[in-house]
């Protein structure tokens, strides 16, 4: 069998947990006897060749140009039937082509595969709620609140120079192209829900948490007389909603006997690329910290408020 994993980034450029995702199922799947998979990992415009939309960086190994934007969702690179991807599709003649995502992708991809293999498979993880909420898919209202169901009007709300009807259209749009996917997995039952109440049919939906490679669990440390478990970490991408300023607040208010005896280490990426006012926000909390605190940028190493 032969498997096409798209992926709306690639973890060489992009430290994220659906890049990853992705990655592993690839690798995995290409180490299957009776199996070959590809990886297209979409790339930022910076590491790609000037004059191409597709290029290799390794074995079965692709990136792909592309900055398909949330409001609307349309692929920035070329998809039609003499594209650079289309021929690359018509060259592997896949069985099954898999969508880990279609935020920068562009959702109109899923018809070039559609038209180009039209005898492939086509599978499609969920992440989050870029198909329903503009608000960067969180379903989190622009002043704070949580939202529970979509609604063109509500939407409207959070977004003044959008339209109701502009906001019915998107919807009719990406779902135009999501009733080409053959089959849609969910990482959670809860995501689920969300695009069932949305509209899709829950049938087409399988809860399918997202794979890590195998190996060893690494035991638990032998602790001397008096020692305690007190080692916390976070691994994540450093953004408003994955919480990691919550837990340097809640870190902040130990009372100072408990604060002696536990450490956090947080692993993570992208608050380069969040905005400056929460940048400060994260730097003065890890500079404030009274427990030990590691800052560890996965994508430029450095120790903040050790």
């Amino acid at each position: 069998m032969k498997v096409v994993i798209f992926s709306h980034a690639h973890p060489v450029f992009s430290k994220g947990g659906g890049e990853f995702a992705a990655y592993y199922l690839w690798q995995e799947i290409d180490k299957t006897p009776g199996h070959q998979a590809w990886f297209i990992g979409r790339a930022d415009a910076k590491v790609m060749h000037k004059f191409t939309t597709l290029g290799s960086i390794g074995e079965r190994d692709y990136l792909i140009a592309g900055d398909a934007g949330i409001p609307d969702l349309i692929a920035s690179t070329p998809v039609g039937p003499e594209s650079d991807i289309a021929q690359l599709l018509l060259r592997i003649n896949p069985d099954v082509v898999h969508f880990h995502h279609y935020v920068h992708l562009g959702v109109d991809l899923i018809r070039l595969v559609r038209n180009t293999c039209p005898s492939a498979r086509i599978v499609m993880t969920l992440h989050e709620y870029i198909a329903i909420c503009m608000n960067n898919g969180q379903m989190v209202k622009t002043d704070g609140r949580l939202c529970h169901q979509y609604s063109p009007r509500e939407c409207h709300l959070c977004f003044p120079d959008v339209s109701p009807e502009n906001f019915f259209l998107r919807e009719q749009y990406i779902k135009s192209f999501f009733n080409l996917v053959d089959q849609f997995i969910s990482p959670s039952e809860f995501l689920r829900n969300r695009y069932v109440a949305w509209g899709l049919d829950p049938a087409r939906i399988s809860v399918l948490e997202n794979g890590l490679p195998c190996g060893e669990r690494v035991p638990l440390r032998t602790l001397r007389a008096g020692d305690t478990r007190g080692r916390f970490a976070f691994f994540g991408q450093i953004n408003p909603y994955k919480g990691v300023d919550v837990i340097l607040e809640a870190f902040a208010r130990l009372p100072k006997k408990v604060r002696k005896l536990v450490t956090l280490d947080i692993f993570g990426s992208g608050l380069a690329d969040q905005t400056p006012e929460f940048q400060e926000k994260i730097k003065g909390l890890l500079a404030s910290a009274r427990t030990p605190c590691i800052y560890m940028d996965l994508t430029n190493p450095r120790k903040w408020g050790d």
